[in-house]
């Protein structure tokens, strides 16, 4: 007979607490057998509650189902071997006010609510693509169903060893795993991040690709085919740094043509802290005068990146990564001869690194040719 059969054998059906005041034994209590009503009383209550008590758990082990009775064994079987009982277990979770323990949140769960999170938080329609991109990846290789205190370092490893990509996309899928897992522990769905001490391959940094005056040139004249306003939106990243995740999150009023002054919010800055370019390149104004700002300020980030890789195309240019700010980087290094005005107008708090990035990476006649392109 089975664990589970013998401790449903002779299971007392409704049992239920009773007292009669007018017997010398008055504490009872009450079943039913095939139909009929069934007593026993006890001289002593703590005699009678010790009886009711063996009977109604066994009652309630009896109403356990044949999945649930198995779960049971196997959460018993695995908290044997790492040596804690699991009223002990369970106990700790209370203590630690651990309410997720006992709810269960999948990794479908995590992901989504990481995601809810980042949105309210304002982040870029860059930064969600990429993210709903990775947990789509994460997803599908762990299962979205699957219990998120059961995702192991070992499992995200695996999962990390067979991504394919490249050194930087490996950085930052990393930095979303570790994203991921604080907010769950922040949310106390967990304790401990299985994204914890990834090996990933070190990145190898690389030479900045930028493009030459003339072809920036092309590329400005080539962007004037398709719309003023991505000619203008080009000529930001080309003259005043901006980046790809800040350029179409302008709003009318943050560009102030008359002042000759650029604001990022810190809402929407990398730094969390508000920004503003007053030293851009003087010719930046003149491309700037050709749009309409309040249609440019409409301008969302997949339609950006789409008539960009269109002028591109035209162009007849294979664009380096990240080539517009790099471009600007460059030449603006080269033509102070110092990175002190190109880290201010970028945002970066260490000329040091800027220079150590961008030094001799450009001519300063080239730079004096860059910053003359006009419309």
């Amino acid at each position: 007979m089975s664990e589970r059969d013998n401790a449903t054998k002779g299971v007392l059906k409704g049992i239920r607490k009773c007292e009669r005041k007018d017997r010398r034994n008055r504490f009872g209590v009450e079943w039913k057998d095939n139909g009929r009503r069934r007593f026993r009383f006890f001289k002593e209550e703590k005699e009678r509650n010790a009886f009711f008590e063996a009977n109604y758990k066994a009652r309630e082990v009896e109403n356990f189902s044949l999945s649930e009775w198995l779960r049971w064994q196997d959460i018993k079987r695995e908290a044997e071997e790492i040596g804690i009982e699991p009223e002990a277990a369970l106990a700790l979770a209370r203590r630690q006010g651990a309410k997720g323990f006992v709810k269960g949140k999948t990794l479908g769960d995590a992901t989504a609510s990481y995601l809810a999170t980042a949105e309210r938080k304002g982040r870029s329609e860059d930064y969600l693509r990429h993210l709903r991109s990775f947990f789509d990846r994460l997803n599908a290789s762990l299962g979205k169903e699957m219990p998120l205190l059961e995702v192991s370092r070992e499992q995200m490893q695996n999962f990390f060893d067979g991504l394919g990509v490249g050194a930087i996309t490996y950085k930052n899928y990393r930095a979303y795993s570790t994203a991921l897992f604080n907010h769950c522990i922040q949310e106390e769905w967990m304790d401990r991040s299985p994204a914890a001490r990834l090996v990933i391959p070190e990145v190898k940094k690389e030479e900045p690709g930028i493009l030459t005056p003339d072809q920036t040139c092309d590329l400005l004249q080539a962007a004037r085919t398709i719309s003023d306003e991505l000619a203008a939106l080009l000529a930001l990243q080309f003259f005043a740094g901006i980046r790809n995740a800040n350029v179409t999150r302008f709003e009318v009023g943050e560009i102030n043509a008359k002042a000759k002054t650029i604001t990022i919010p810190a809402a929407k800055f990398k730094t969390k802290k508000r920004h503003v370019i007053e030293d851009a390149a003087p010719v930046l104004w003149k491309w700037l005068a050709l749009a309409d700002m309040d249609e440019l300020c409409r301008w969302t980030a997949r339609n950006f990146n789409w008539r960009k890789g269109q002028a591109f195309k035209s162009a007849g240019i294979e664009p380096p990564k990240n080539a517009l700010r790099h471009s600007f980087a460059s030449y603006r290094c080269a033509l102070d001869g110092s990175a002190e005005k190109a880290s201010y107008i970028l945002g970066h708090q260490n000329p040091r690194e800027i220079w150590q990035a961008y030094k001799a990476t450009a001519s300063r006649a080239d730079s004096k040719r860059f910053f003359a392109i006009s419309p």
